[in-house]
């Protein structure tokens, strides 16, 4: 009888060991795209420059990528990506920073 009891709570705690806490590697980001005279850009092709930056806006850079190709608005100026995923520039990558170290602070160029 006592069997059928520990058998359930072992599996839980076995199961429960096995669990790990990871980080994404990578993240969606939408944004719209409007030219400087504030009008939409409807179905164009842009380049983004994602920056990652460490305790403030202008802080530590971590990680920077670019996405020069690929990335296109469409009929509503609206575009969508998936941080992480584009060209790093420099030799860390996404999968490398340590998001429990923060505040981290994410800067979009277009």
């Amino acid at each position: 009888m006592k069997t059928k009891k520990a058998l359930p709570f072992i599996f839980f705690l076995f199961a429960a060991c096995q669990m790990m806490a990871q980080a994404p590697q990578g993240f969606t980001y939408q944004a719209v795209v409007r030219d400087e005279e504030g009008a939409l850009l409807l179905n164009t092709g842009v380049g983004v420059q994602v920056s990652v930056t460490r305790d403030s806006i202008g802080g530590t850079l971590v990680y920077q990528e670019l996405h020069q190709s690929g990335v296109q608005t469409n009929q509503n100026g609206l575009f969508t990506l998936v941080i992480g995923e584009g060209t790093p520039q420099w030799s860390t990558n996404f999968s490398q920073i340590n998001w429990g170290d923060g505040p981290y602070f994410v800067q979009v160029d277009i």
